[in-house]
Formats: C-alpha cells, structure tokens, sequence
C-alpha cells in the first residue's frame, strides 16, 4: 500500500508491502524516467521521496525458506 497516493513532488512517500502467506519480499524498486530513486527502509516500511514525474513501483518476492 501507498500512504500518499497522489502526493506532491519532493514530499515523503511510505510503501507498506504485504506479502502473500508463505512469501518474502525479494527486490523493491522504485524509478522515474528510467533512473532508480532511493529507498530507505525502517520497522518494515519502506521510504522514497517522490519525483516530479510518475514513479514506477517494482516489487518481486520468493518463497520463504522452511526454518
């Protein structure tokens, strides 16, 4: 989930994710025009700083591993 959907250019953006039962986030990228933007993750939750143009949101996940 987004908590700003529609946000303004430079404001905070925080991207919940959730995977399904059995799965671990893999890979988490965030791009505008091409160029990958930075994220920075706390307590689970991931942060960027939106761009001026659109911001593609790129998630992947894995199985998790049998403990």
């Amino acid at each position: 989930t987004v908590d700003n959907k529609y946000g303004a250019p430079g404001v905070g953006t925080v991207l919940t994710v959730t995977p399904e039962s059995g799965y671990v986030l893999d890979e988490l990228t965030v791009e505008s025009n091409g160029a990958q933007i930075d994220i920075h993750e706390y307590e689970g939750k991931y942060r960027f700083i939106r761009p001026s143009d659109t911001a593609v949101v790129n998630a992947s996940f894995k199985l998790e591993k049998s403990r």
